[in-house]
């Protein structure tokens, strides 16, 4: 069933780029005496394309968890970070010009790296359900830390280090919202609904994804979000591995060769991913885009 997680991820990657986008394009329309997080979002809530925007978003979001039903984390979450490189191709269709040649070329670098590193890894399905206590203490060990690297950003000045910091602890936060997803499934898979919805991960995932909005709208307040999108994205994509290898005993292939590549591939779609979002976030600045996260009062 790999091919299906593979498909849905890439669908979720492509709708989270067209929500994305499409939220951006509409909220940077709105009138400039619309000023005050509820009184654009009242503006937005009558803009049709605004409501799409949502929809599309939403579909991301099944399709995420449709991937992670058919295939291992280490597998889908490296291709759903993607989403910023979608998100290049779709905003520039949506303003109808080509992309530039430096941003097409780092997309190109982070999709290349993309390919190299799934193929080398072809990570296993997995044993199934994680150990209850080992994966609790684990998933609070990393809410712990992305709260804490978190907190430390607030003891520095406010700037593009702070934002940084803020950025890297909601990477974990939202990291945790892939993996608690993933562990939903499990028990589902191993017990029905009924054992889903009576266990804790389901109820943690909501809560994880709460947590990282607002600490994602907390890191937009003090700097630019150039400083805190892109690392933002990293962590996420390897705290997502980390679990997938390391609780959800997903094995990469282990040849010496392999894991070069993974190795090499690996760290060049990090840099890849970290240079188009915040290619993207400061182009955004300049067209002074607000991204709906990031709405003040």
């Amino acid at each position: 069933m790999v091919w299906l997680a593979v498909t849905f991820a890439l669908g979720s990657a492509f709708m989270a780029a067209l929500s994305t986008s499409v939220q951006h394009q509409v909220a940077g329309t709105a009138p400039k005496d619309v000023g005050g997080t509820w009184q654009l979002l009242w503006h937005l809530l009558h803009r049709p394309w605004w409501l799409v925007g949502q929809l599309f978003g939403f579909c991301g979001f099944l399709f995420h968890a449709l991937a992670l039903f058919n295939g291992p984390i280490a597998l889908v979450q490296p291709i759903i970070i993607t989403g910023i490189v979608f998100a290049v191709m779709v905003r520039a269709a949506i303003a109808r010009e080509w992309p530039e040649p430096r941003e097409t070329a780092i997309v190109g670098l982070t999709a290349s790296a993309l390919v190299v590193f799934l193929l080398a890894s072809n990570p296993s399905e997995g044993a199934g359900r994680p150990e209850g206590a080992v994966f609790l203490v684990l998933v609070g060990a990393s809410a712990v830390a992305g709260l804490t690297v978190f907190g430390l950003a607030k003891l520095l000045p406010q700037g593009r280090e702070q934002g940084f910091l803020m950025g890297a602890g909601a990477g974990f936060v939202f990291g945790l919202v892939a993996v608690l997803l993933k562990a939903a499934e499990e028990e589902q898979s191993q017990g029905g609904i009924w054992q889903m919805v009576t266990t804790w991960p389901l109820y943690a995932t909501f809560a994880a994804g709460l947590t990282g909005v607002a600490l994602n709208q907390a890191a937009y307040r003090v700097s630019r979000i150039s400083a805190s999108m892109p690392v933002l994205n990293v962590v996420n994509i390897l705290l997502g591995l980390a679990f997938g290898y390391l609780v959800f005993m997903e094995t990469p292939r282990t040849t010496p060769v392999a894991l070069v590549l993974m190795g090499v591939s690996l760290a060049t779609l990090c840099v890849g991913l970290y240079l188009t979002a915040n290619y993207e976030a400061r182009r955004e600045e300049e067209l002074e885009i607000v991204p709906p996260s990031a709405l003040r009062p």
